[in-house]
């Protein structure tokens, strides 16, 4: 769905954020594509997780074309 949003809307880099490692997975490898896991919600402990502070860095990044 993502990379096909992508493609309609000519979109060249987005962040998709999921507390899900399932959908996290199915989203691995799309180019262009940063994906973080926030630390709450369903994360089992041996994810890799972010905190809000980073995300909320990584989400000004993007739109600053940083």
């Amino acid at each position: 769905v993502i990379k096909n949003i992508m493609k309609e809307y000519s979109i060249k880099e987005a962040i998709f954020i999921d507390d899900s490692v399932f959908h996290i997975s199915e989203c691995n490898g799309l180019k262009g594509v940063k994906i973080l896991q926030p630390e709450w919600g369903y994360v089992p402990s041996e994810s890799k997780t972010c905190g809000k502070n980073e995300i909320l860095l990584q989400i000004k990044y993007l739109l600053e074309g940083v």
